[in-house]
């Protein structure tokens, strides 16, 4: 009867550095968890204003598109009711007034396509120059970044040098 109970003994100590083995891989496990949300958290933000920025630029090409287009309409139609109220040219000043107002109208629809051309151009530039930044930004990040590991490794490397050098 007294060997029995010699053998449940020695099975719960074993039970206990067991969950203690446990407890300390756990806890080693949720340290290095929070570094690595850290890290993440940081560039989904970055890439999350580049968006913004780029939507914002889309919408003002769409814009100025479609007002031209519509301006353009309205003289098309303007044409369309001088040309039906008018009667029909018979005489060359008639003719010469009708070829003058066709000039003048080309004239600004080459205008309003330079507009565009140049408005184009611009946001051109600011997408490229928003590039430009956002690489600059997440290169000039990561050089940081590796800078402090490395300060970090070196002072870890250089305190437990220390250390053992006093335990000697």
């Amino acid at each position: 009867m007294h060997t029995t109970t010699t053998t449940t003994t020695t099975t719960s100590t074993t039970t206990t550095t067991a969950a203690a083995a446990a407890a300390a891989a756990t806890t080693t496990t949720t340290t290095t968890t929070t570094t690595t949300t850290t890290t993440s958290t940081t560039t989904t933000t970055s890439t999350a204003t580049t968006t913004t920025t780029t939507t914002t630029t889309t919408t003002t090409t769409t814009t100025t598109t479609t007002t031209t287009l519509l301006l353009l309409l309205l003289l098309l139609l303007l044409l369309l009711l001088l040309f039906l109220l008018l009667p029909p040219p018979t005489t060359t000043t008639t003719i010469l007034l009708v070829l003058q107002l066709l000039l003048l109208l080309l004239l600004l629809l080459l205008l309003l396509l330079l507009l565009l051309l140049l408005l184009l151009l611009l946001q051109l530039l600011l997408l490229l120059l928003l590039l430009y930044n956002y690489y600059y930004y997440y290169y000039y990040y990561y050089y940081y970044y590796y800078y402090y590991y490395y300060y970090y490794y070196f002072f870890c490397y250089h305190h437990h040098h220390h250390h053992h050098h006093h335990s000697q």
